[in-house]
């Protein structure tokens, strides 16, 4: 019946995403009055009626998220608004896919509805609260893109839902001012809170971060070698988004010579600390280097649409601190070991 009732649609030339968007909350809503619902957008086509602003949609899809509505997308082929559905997914706490066949979106969709299942802790909320008497948000900066906002004296920074066996790292920049007294200086309180789906419990998990304050140069401990890699990989996410940015002016040189020598940078600060990280970091360097070579082959094979595309996927993961939907490892050759 229901596949009846889609074949019998005739398309009327025109793609209104913040119709389908709209009517989808509303649906949401009906169903779920206390929210906990997760919409799924996918288009295949530019928005040509209706409202076509993308930070109003981000807007809409961040209300909505207050209420425990998550909104994920997924674009077909290559005649869709990568910009717009990025910040739908953004605003909405949920995944931007993409998908270049009506083959892989299928799987790509499957996978979607196959994680709803997986949630184990939803609303996640990290509270970062001073203990140097100045304001959190006066000297602490998230390095990627996470809905965060000012509670009080806290910084308070959004996760949304978190899934079974999911990974997430995030980075946070502390600029700690001089100190006239040495020795150990706690900086934050950080507190993680969720909800255990299993039992609709409320959990909190709190730690303290402290910094070791020397005024001998010998004393200084070298930065974690984990902590190197992770930063120059969200440095990575920065080199993406200006090379997106510089083949939508045209300017694909720019974009190659950026993506070139953002796969340059990778792998030199890889190789320089490749002996002291785990193979779980070492493995998510390798990655980023073959994604990074994608992206740039594919503008070399005048496939802007694709590149474009591929890129902006990759980014609005990863420069959120999520993980790039499993894909096979590149060969050595291409992966810069």
């Amino acid at each position: 019946e229901l596949l009846g009732a889609v074949q019998s649609l005739t398309s009327g030339g025109s793609t209104d995403i913040s119709a389908g968007y709209t009517l989808g909350i509303s649906e949401s809503r009906r169903r779920l009055p206390d929210g906990g619902g997760t919409i799924l957008l996918l288009s295949d086509g530019h928005a040509n009626a209706g409202n076509r602003d993308a930070a109003t949609f981000e807007a809409l899809a961040a209300e909505c998220s207050s209420h425990r509505i998550t909104t994920s997308t997924l674009g077909i082929g290559q005649g869709y608004n990568e910009e717009l559905l990025d910040a739908l997914a953004t605003g909405g706490r949920g995944n931007h896919l993409y998908a270049e066949q009506d083959d892989s979106a299928i799987g790509l969709l499957q996978q979607q509805v196959d994680g709803l299942l997986g949630v184990c802790a939803m609303n996640a909320h990290v509270r970062l609260r001073s203990l140097t008497g100045e304001p959190a948000a006066s000297f602490v900066r998230l390095l990627q893109r996470v809905p965060a906002w000012v509670e009080g004296d806290e910084l308070v920074i959004s996760l949304g839902d978190l899934y079974g066996e999911e990974h997430r790292r995030y980075l946070l920049d502390i600029d700690v001012s001089a100190q006239a007294q040495a020795g150990p200086l706690p900086v934050l309180d950080i507190t993680i809170e969720y909800v255990l789906v299993a039992t609709l419990e409320q959990h909190r998990i709190t730690s303290t971060v402290e910094v070791n304050v020397t005024d001998n140069v010998d004393e200084v401990v070298v930065t974690n070698p984990h902590v190197r890699i992770e930063r120059l990989m969200a440095v990575m996410q920065d080199r993406k988004r200006e090379a997106f940015e510089a083949m939508s002016r045209g300017d694909d040189l720019a974009a190659v010579t950026r993506l070139e020598n953002a796969t340059g940078e990778l792998r030199s600060g890889l190789d320089s600390v490749k002996e002291s990280v785990d193979e779980t970091t070492h493995r998510r360097a390798l990655e980023e280097i073959a994604d990074l070579i994608e992206i740039r082959e594919r503008l070399q094979r005048h496939e802007r649409e694709s590149s474009m595309k591929f890129a902006r996927e990759n980014w609005s993961q990863k420069s959120r601190g999520r993980q790039r939907r499993p894909m096979p490892m590149e060969d050595d050759d291409n992966s810069g070991s």
